[in-house]
């Protein structure tokens, strides 16, 4: 009998200890430490550290360029829509430079970047509307301002997308909630433009591979990317459709956008 109730209390003890270790953290349980300091060149930086309350246990960390201030550099705002709030922090300053700010996750016991906003989780600016549940993040890509819209239907996902691809031209797509692409058009001044290909031209499954395909002057497109490769050539990936869809990269010059 009394081993049978050792049992029991070592089973309990077990559960208890794993529940107590898969503690999902929350922003209450979290602390955070901006160590400001100055390196020989006389460049400002900051060393951020996200620690874990209880026990200070060193559970994200980042150096960052210039200063900071925890209260005007650190926010906590719920940008996926979940309930639970991310960490914003000013990462850069300068407007001339291509990040400015830096999303972390606090994912149960896991405090990482936040990817879904950029590939490391780094953006040039952000905006929220809770009316409509939708989060704009500005990425610059060389110094091309791309704007990603974000959607809350169930789960945060990629519904629109825009950039420009020429001077006063702009590229806006639209996703359904498994993140197609369901429309792509181009716009100048709010007007939508038709993209016809101008003359022969073959087509690339990249840049630097050609096929024997080509389309023909007259064809109409659809512009889904724009790419500048190592030459300076600008490219744009485009659908035709035909008897079949064809998605492949065709020399920007080859299309003409009226």
């Amino acid at each position: 009998m009394k081993n049978k109730i050792f049992k029991i209390l070592g089973l309990y003890f077990l559960l208890s200890s794993n529940l107590f270790a898969n503690e999902c953290l929350s922003e209450n349980d979290i602390s955070i430490n901006i160590h400001n300091y100055t390196t020989r060149e006389g460049e400002a930086l900051s060393e951020l550290k996200i620690l874990k309350k209880k026990t200070n246990e060193v559970l994200f960390s980042e150096e960052l360029l210039g200063s900071k201030e925890l209260n005007k550099d650190v926010k906590f705002i719920d940008m996926d829509f979940d309930g639970k709030k991310e960490i914003i922090i000013t990462s850069d300053r300068d407007p001339n430079h291509t990040v400015n700010y830096i999303a972390v996750k606090i994912n149960c016991n896991q405090v990482s970047r936040y990817s879904i906003f950029g590939e490391v989780g780094e953006f040039k600016g952000y905006n929220i509307s809770y009316d409509e549940k939708r989060t704009y993040i500005y990425l610059d890509e060389n110094h091309n301002i791309t704007t990603h819209i974000y959607c809350y239907s169930d789960k945060l996902y990629l519904c629109q997308e825009s950039f420009f691809i020429e001077n006063g031209v702009e590229l806006i797509k639209k996703y359904d909630e498994k993140e197609r692409i369901i429309m792509a058009e181009v716009y100048s001044n709010k007007n939508r433009l038709e993209t016809i290909i101008n003359r022969k031209s073959y087509l690339n499954k990249e840049p630097s591979l050609p096929t024997n395909m080509y389309l023909i002057k007259g064809d109409k497109v659809i512009i889904l990317d724009k790419k500048i490769d190592d030459s300076g050539q600008k490219w744009y990936f485009i659908n035709y459709k035909g008897k079949k869809d064809i998605n492949m990269w065709i020399k920007a010059e080859a299309v003409d956008i009226k």
